[in-house]
């Protein structure tokens, strides 16, 4: 039997999708998204925590990942975890966990305001910086 694995996340693409191809002509779209969490630290502060989610998605919806996903745009997605293990040449060994969409909503950004911009810019930032440290965990 399986067990559930169902996930939903919203988010800003943090760059443009890139598309690669299978041997059989399937398309496979993979894109990294922010996703902001605001918290409150009492007396009326806030602290924002931000999050970053490697994704994958196939077919029909990578076609439309494609067409529509630009880096800032905000996303919702809907889809499962999977977890990749691998051992590098030196005998470590790695996990990745990225999210499987299934499903993906796009929304209008509007008429966003240079403050928006520049969140979203350190969002980005944020995102380069973790992407030097190593995402992957070793055993």
């Amino acid at each position: 039997m399986n067990h559930l694995n169902s996930i939903v996340l919203e988010g800003n693409f943090v760059r443009d999708p890139d598309c690669k191809e299978t041997a059989h002509g399937k398309k496979v779209s993979t894109f990294s998204i922010a996703n902001n969490r605001y918290f409150s630290k009492g007396q009326g502060s806030f602290e924002k925590s931000t999050s970053f989610f490697d994704c994958e998605c196939w077919g029909l919806v990578a076609e439309k990942v494609l067409q529509k996903g630009k880096k800032g745009c905000k996303v919702r997605l809907i889809g499962r975890i999977i977890q990749n293990t691998w051992e590098d040449n030196k005998k470590n060994k790695h996990s990745q966990v990225k999210v499987v969409c299934e499903h993906a909503e796009f929304f209008d950004r509007g008429n966003s305001t240079d403050e928006q911009n520049d969140k979203d810019n350190s969002d980005n930032e944020a995102y380069e910086e973790a992407q030097n440290n190593e995402f992957s965990i070793s055993f």
